[in-house]
Protein backbone atom coordinates (compact mmCIF):
# COMPACT_ATOMS: atom_id res chain seq x y z
CA UNK A 1 0.00 0.00 0.00
CA UNK A 2 3.19 2.62 1.25
CA UNK A 3 3.67 3.26 -2.89
CA UNK A 4 0.03 3.14 -3.62
CA UNK A 5 -0.31 5.78 -1.41
CA UNK A 6 2.67 7.70 -2.46
CA UNK A 7 1.42 7.90 -5.94
CA UNK A 8 -2.21 8.79 -5.05
CA UNK A 9 -1.47 11.88 -3.03
CA UNK A 10 1.03 12.48 -6.00
CA UNK A 11 4.08 12.32 -3.23
CA UNK A 12 6.01 10.50 -6.02
CA UNK A 13 5.82 10.37 -9.39
CA UNK A 14 3.11 8.40 -10.84
CA UNK A 15 4.31 5.45 -12.73
CA UNK A 16 3.14 5.67 -16.81
CA UNK A 17 0.47 3.05 -15.92
CA UNK A 18 -1.27 5.17 -13.32
CA UNK A 19 -4.24 5.00 -15.17
CA UNK A 20 -4.88 1.92 -14.66
CA UNK A 21 -3.45 1.08 -11.22
CA UNK A 22 -6.03 3.43 -10.40
CA UNK A 23 -8.50 2.07 -12.59
CA UNK A 24 -7.86 -1.31 -10.76
CA UNK A 25 -8.04 -0.53 -6.87
CA UNK A 26 -11.33 1.20 -7.92
CA UNK A 27 -12.73 -1.86 -9.47
CA UNK A 28 -11.51 -4.26 -6.24
CA UNK A 29 -13.74 -1.25 -4.32
CA UNK A 30 -17.29 -2.49 -4.42
CA UNK A 31 -18.85 0.41 -3.33
CA UNK A 32 -21.16 2.41 -5.11
CA UNK A 33 -18.97 5.74 -5.51
CA UNK A 34 -16.53 3.43 -6.82
CA UNK A 35 -18.45 1.69 -9.69
CA UNK A 36 -19.43 5.73 -10.44
CA UNK A 37 -16.20 6.49 -10.80
CA UNK A 38 -14.69 2.88 -12.48
CA UNK A 39 -17.82 3.58 -15.01
CA UNK A 40 -16.78 7.32 -16.50
CA UNK A 41 -12.78 5.50 -16.34
CA UNK A 42 -14.13 3.10 -18.65
CA UNK A 43 -16.17 5.92 -20.77
CA UNK A 44 -13.54 8.15 -20.71
CA UNK A 45 -10.70 5.50 -22.00
CA UNK A 46 -13.48 3.93 -24.51
CA UNK A 47 -13.93 7.52 -25.84
CA UNK A 48 -10.42 8.56 -26.26
CA UNK A 49 -9.74 4.90 -28.12
CA UNK A 50 -12.38 5.80 -30.14
CA UNK A 51 -11.01 8.43 -31.03
CA UNK A 52 -7.91 7.27 -32.04
CA UNK A 53 -9.56 4.56 -34.17
CA UNK A 54 -11.39 7.04 -36.56
CA UNK A 55 -8.81 9.18 -37.06
CA UNK A 56 -6.24 5.98 -38.09
CA UNK A 57 -9.28 4.53 -40.24
CA UNK A 58 -9.57 8.30 -42.11
CA UNK A 59 -6.20 8.32 -42.77
CA UNK A 60 -6.10 4.64 -44.51
CA UNK A 61 -8.69 5.64 -45.80
CA UNK A 62 -6.91 8.08 -47.87
CA UNK A 63 -3.78 5.89 -48.23
CA UNK A 64 -6.32 3.11 -49.79
CA UNK A 65 -7.80 5.44 -51.94
CA UNK A 66 -4.46 7.25 -53.52
CA UNK A 67 -3.25 3.20 -53.61
CA UNK A 68 -6.38 1.91 -54.59
CA UNK A 69 -6.11 -0.55 -52.39
CA UNK A 70 -9.18 -2.23 -52.66
CA UNK A 71 -9.07 -5.22 -49.75
CA UNK A 72 -8.17 -2.64 -47.46
CA UNK A 73 -10.36 -0.09 -48.04
CA UNK A 74 -13.20 -2.66 -47.35
CA UNK A 75 -11.82 -3.66 -44.10
CA UNK A 76 -10.75 0.02 -42.97
CA UNK A 77 -14.66 1.07 -44.55
CA UNK A 78 -16.56 -1.87 -42.00
CA UNK A 79 -13.96 -0.47 -39.18
CA UNK A 80 -15.59 3.12 -39.54
CA UNK A 81 -18.96 1.24 -40.14
CA UNK A 82 -19.00 -0.47 -36.45
CA UNK A 83 -18.47 3.12 -35.30
CA UNK A 84 -21.67 4.43 -37.28
CA UNK A 85 -20.05 6.41 -39.84
CA UNK A 86 -22.08 4.71 -43.01
CA UNK A 87 -20.36 6.95 -45.51
CA UNK A 88 -19.47 5.41 -49.05
CA UNK A 89 -16.76 6.14 -49.51
CA UNK A 90 -16.94 6.03 -53.38
CA UNK A 91 -13.78 5.29 -54.87
CA UNK A 92 -14.34 6.17 -58.02
CA UNK A 93 -15.13 10.14 -57.19
CA UNK A 94 -12.63 12.20 -55.24
CA UNK A 95 -14.50 14.97 -54.35
CA UNK A 96 -17.04 12.81 -52.77
CA UNK A 97 -14.95 10.63 -51.13
CA UNK A 98 -12.98 14.03 -49.62
CA UNK A 99 -16.49 15.22 -48.49
CA UNK A 100 -16.97 11.77 -46.83
CA UNK A 101 -13.86 11.65 -44.90
CA UNK A 102 -14.18 15.52 -43.47
CA UNK A 103 -17.68 14.73 -42.63
CA UNK A 104 -16.44 11.61 -39.96
CA UNK A 105 -13.37 13.59 -39.04
CA UNK A 106 -15.51 16.46 -37.91
CA UNK A 107 -18.08 14.18 -36.21
CA UNK A 108 -15.41 12.29 -34.48
CA UNK A 109 -14.02 15.77 -33.02
CA UNK A 110 -17.25 15.52 -30.81
CA UNK A 111 -15.67 12.47 -29.33
CA UNK A 112 -13.10 15.03 -27.97
CA UNK A 113 -15.76 17.35 -26.28
CA UNK A 114 -17.54 14.25 -25.19
CA UNK A 115 -14.63 12.69 -23.44
CA UNK A 116 -13.69 16.25 -21.91
CA UNK A 117 -17.06 16.52 -20.39
CA UNK A 118 -16.97 13.00 -18.92
CA UNK A 119 -13.15 13.76 -17.41
CA UNK A 120 -14.86 17.16 -16.16
CA UNK A 121 -17.52 15.23 -14.65
CA UNK A 122 -15.06 12.59 -13.22
CA UNK A 123 -13.07 15.58 -11.44
CA UNK A 124 -16.20 17.11 -10.24
CA UNK A 125 -17.80 13.91 -8.51
CA UNK A 126 -14.20 13.18 -6.76
CA UNK A 127 -13.82 16.63 -5.44
CA UNK A 128 -17.13 16.91 -4.02
CA UNK A 129 -17.27 13.36 -2.33
CA UNK A 130 -13.67 13.51 -1.52
CA UNK A 131 -14.31 16.28 1.25
CA UNK A 132 -10.87 17.85 1.67
CA UNK A 133 -9.34 15.14 0.12
CA UNK A 134 -6.68 12.45 0.84
CA UNK A 135 -4.12 12.12 3.17
CA UNK A 136 -1.93 10.15 4.83
CA UNK A 137 -3.03 10.03 8.45
CA UNK A 138 -6.36 8.99 6.94
CA UNK A 139 -4.78 5.95 5.38
CA UNK A 140 -3.32 5.40 9.21
CA UNK A 141 -6.82 5.63 10.54
CA UNK A 142 -8.06 3.34 8.55
CA UNK A 143 -5.39 0.41 9.05
CA UNK A 144 -5.61 0.90 13.16
CA UNK A 145 -9.75 0.86 12.55
CA UNK A 146 -9.84 -2.89 10.16
CA UNK A 147 -6.85 -3.89 12.53
CA UNK A 148 -9.29 -3.80 15.52
CA UNK A 149 -12.17 -5.12 13.59
CA UNK A 150 -10.04 -7.94 12.27
CA UNK A 151 -8.24 -8.64 15.44
CA UNK A 152 -4.97 -8.46 14.07
CA UNK A 153 -2.39 -5.40 13.21
CA UNK A 154 -2.95 -4.01 9.18
CA UNK A 155 0.52 -3.09 8.13
CA UNK A 156 0.86 -0.89 5.18
CA UNK A 157 3.97 -1.58 4.89
CA UNK A 158 3.36 -5.42 3.62
CA UNK A 159 -0.41 -5.16 3.00
CA UNK A 160 -1.17 -5.40 -0.61
CA UNK A 161 -3.72 -3.08 -2.86
CA UNK A 162 -6.06 -6.00 -3.64
CA UNK A 163 -5.48 -7.07 0.47
CA UNK A 164 -6.41 -3.41 1.48
CA UNK A 165 -9.84 -3.11 -0.41
CA UNK A 166 -10.75 -6.21 0.88
CA UNK A 167 -10.72 -5.79 4.02
CA UNK A 168 -12.54 -1.83 3.50
CA UNK A 169 -15.07 -3.99 1.21
CA UNK A 170 -15.65 -6.53 4.48
CA UNK A 171 -15.62 -3.97 7.01
CA UNK A 172 -18.53 -1.63 5.21
CA UNK A 173 -20.74 -5.00 4.32
CA UNK A 174 -20.29 -5.73 8.42
CA UNK A 175 -21.25 -1.87 8.99
CA UNK A 176 -24.09 -1.88 7.10
CA UNK A 177 -25.03 -5.45 8.92
CA UNK A 178 -24.93 -3.66 11.76
CA UNK A 179 -26.52 -0.46 11.01
CA UNK A 180 -29.41 -2.29 9.52
CA UNK A 181 -30.08 -4.26 13.04
CA UNK A 182 -29.74 -1.19 14.78
CA UNK A 183 -32.30 0.16 12.23
CA UNK A 184 -34.49 -2.43 13.09
CA UNK A 185 -34.12 -2.64 16.72
CA UNK A 186 -34.78 1.47 16.94
CA UNK A 187 -37.81 0.69 14.78
CA UNK A 188 -39.37 -2.13 17.08
CA UNK A 189 -38.96 -4.37 14.23
CA UNK A 190 -37.78 -7.73 15.54
CA UNK A 191 -36.83 -10.95 12.96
Amino acid sequence: MVPFIGWLLQETPRPDYWDDLYAEYISLRENKSSLYILGLVKEISFLKAKYQIVQQCCTMMMVCFTSVLIAQYEEVKDILRQYNYRHPFPMDNEVNFSRDIRAVLSANKKTITTWQRKEQELNEYQQKHDGKGWDKKGFYVWAITLGEHQGYRVDLEITTVAEWCQLLNQYEKYCEVVNAQQNSKQYGKRK
